[in-house]
């Protein structure tokens, strides 16, 4: 944006009327607000919290003569992350929707307190690496049920196969919204979609019915 109308000359000023002020001009910001009225917005620091199925769990830090607590939300902002959990209160698996600075750093905040929930069998997960997603099974001795699907689908087009009778065909991530399709023997994982949004920089897990 230039600021060239805020720029008065030397000469214009001095033939300005001594009674008078040369007023200057109020330059509109993209957000329509003049110069004076925009603030530039701070971004709060994250507490120490914990991502559960049913709620964020905050820890409240001690301060005298109160020891440290914990309280459940469902909404919180910090750290240039919104997270946000919807559904019915009282049902262990909620629907979780978090945006922030990128996709990857929210699967990494996501997988670090819920990849317990991400499971496709007793030891193997759903794991992106490099923008690519597969299954990793810790034991390939052991195998992966059978009865596991996983797979993919792009801007709501086919979906395509990641793990299907034991095989694992690992996809990639593309930019649009990727949905992550999970039907997975109880109890080895709570969700049905897992919707990255490479584009807007959202991930939105999306609870099985069935697991409630």
């Amino acid at each position: 944006m230039q600021f060239s109308a805020l720029s008065l000359s030397t000469k214009a000023l001095a033939s300005a009327p001594a009674t008078q002020k040369p007023s200057l001009p109020v330059v509109a910001q993209p957000s329509g607000k003049p110069v004076s009225q925009v603030v530039a917005k701070n971004i709060t620091p994250c507490p120490k919290f914990e991502l559960r199925p049913f709620s964020i769990k905050v820890i409240v830090p001690a301060n005298f003569p109160n020891p440290e607590s914990s309280k459940d939300m469902n909404h919180l902002e910090c750290g240039g992350y919104i997270f946000n959990y919807t559904g019915d209160n009282y049902k262990y698996h909620r629907d979780i929707k978090v945006s922030g600075p990128s996709w990857q750093k929210i699967w990494e905040i996501m997988t670090k307190d819920l990849l317990t929930y991400l499971h496709v069998d007793s030891l193997a997960s759903l794991v992106i690496e490099s923008n690519i997603v597969s299954v990793h099974n810790e034991y390939k001795d052991i195998g992966i049920n059978s009865d596991s699907v996983v797979g993919m689908s792009f801007n709501g087009g086919k979906l395509e196969p990641i793990l299907f009778t034991k095989k694992i065909t690992p996809l990639k991530l593309r930019s649009g919204m990727n949905s992550i399709y999970l039907s997975v023997p109880s109890p080895y994982t709570s969700y049905k979609y897992i919707n990255i949004d490479t584009v807007n920089q959202t991930i939105t897990l999306k609870a099985d019915p069935k697991a409630n």
